[in-house]
């Protein structure tokens, strides 16, 4: 049964899940759905209508572009996924990892007893945490006063592991140091480097780590649902690097870009990868990296997120979280998938050669009503094909 996937679209917004919305979907390299509604400012009927190309934060999305640069690295055989990292950042062969709190409350550190590598680092099995979703490193950055963030190399400097590489997955900050390895190998910055071999060979020309005053002011302002599921616009604190900045730029959490541009980046990777990677490193990039491990409920520790349930035994690739078995009327066994901390979605699926891109802005973070959009969408998605 084909789903008019406008109409969705245009209730969630009337129905208040969200004050703006934009999504599109491809097949085979072309686009079959593209629509966008509702307004970028919250709660104004008089605001500009939102767009395909509205900018928002990616957030956690930017994470997709970081691995991607580290892909082309590993292509050009500058680096490898099983490589140490230490032999890069002379940083991760002294980090500590948190073993708890003693009767004080003061932090018990240990060394690190064990290699962190690459692969480590890209799948979120380095022992490397968010404090937004652990508990142990938020209070270890309050009683420390440690600056939390991965905005400088002086603030990824304070990080601890909460445990040795290797034994467990948990969503953190390894990708920022991904982003740091990039430069250190390219020589370049990651926004040079992921212009020249990743965003200009797509034509993402709306994507960057910088956003111009003009694009600023285009911005889908960011809300906030009230217990009562209302929304109001809510002002963020965020980090943009000034230009020219030859310090390192946040590779997990700092870029824009739109809908109508990212739905570029991960068409491109449902089909193979050109022009940006070779069809090996592409399977490399989305298939199953974490053996025995799976992905684990991410409990939220601060106010701007919810917890993040994933569906059970869910595996994570080296780009993002991989379902290991088909999705009834949805994605196919093998897709990878993943979101921003503002409530923006993806999904890619090879086997099939579908994907799709969600973006609003809102917090906290996985925002149920945002997500039910989201699985109405994609399903909507698969049933007119």
């Amino acid at each position: 049964m084909t789903i008019d996937v406008d109409s969705l679209l245009r209730k969630a917004v009337e129905n208040g899940r969200m004050h703006g919305v934009a999504a599109a979907a491809t097949k085979d390299g072309k686009i079959i759905y593209q629509g966008a509604f509702g307004k970028r400012e919250v709660n104004s009927q008089s605001a500009p209508e939102m767009t395909l190309d509205t900018p928002v934060r990616l957030y956690s999305m930017t994470k997709a572009l970081t691995i991607c640069s580290v892909m082309k690295l590993v292509e050009q055989g500058k680096l490898a996924l099983d490589q140490e990292a230490r032999t890069i950042l002379p940083e991760l062969a002294v980090i500590q990892v948190l073993k708890g709190f003693d009767a004080n409350d003061e932090p018990i550190l240990a060394p690190l007893t064990k290699p962190i590598t690459i692969r480590h680092l890209a799948t979120h099995t380095s022992g490397l945490v968010y404090d937004t979703w652990n508990a142990d490193f938020k209070k270890y950055l309050q009683k420390t006063g440690k600056p939390r963030g991965t905005h400088s190399k002086e603030v990824l400097r304070a990080a601890v592991l909460a445990r040795e590489p290797g034994e467990r997955w948990e969503y953190g900050i390894g990708i920022d140091f991904l982003g740091w390895i990039v430069q250190e190998v390219s020589g370049q910055t990651l926004e040079d480097f992921m212009q020249e071999h990743i965003l200009k060979p797509l034509g993402m020309s709306q994507t960057s780590f910088y956003i111009s005053p003009a694009n600023q002011s285009r911005r889908l302002q960011v809300a906030q649902r009230r217990e009562d599921g209302s929304l109001i616009p809510t002002p963020i604190a965020e980090f943009i690097p000034p230009a020219g900045t030859t310090d390192m730029l946040p590779g997990g959490s700092g870029m824009f870009s739109s809908c109508a541009d990212y739905l570029k980046l991960v068409t491109a990777l449902a089909n193979g990868g050109a022009p940006i990677l070779s069809s090996e490193s592409t399977k490399v990039l989305l298939s199953n990296q974490l053996g025995d491990l799976a992905v684990q409920t991410l409990p939220a520790a601060l106010p701007i997120s919810n917890a993040a349930v994933p569906r059970p035994g869910e595996k994570w690739s080296v780009l993002g979280q991989v379902n290991v078995v088909d999705v009834p009327g949805a994605r196919r066994a093998g897709s990878n998938s993943w979101s921003g901390l503002a409530n923006t979605y993806y999904w890619i699926d090879p086997a099939s050669r579908v994907a799709g891109v969600l973006c609003t802005q809102m917090f906290p973070f996985s925002d149920a009503q945002v997500l039910q959009t989201f699985d109405e969408f994609e399903r909507a998605i698969y049933a007119t094909l």
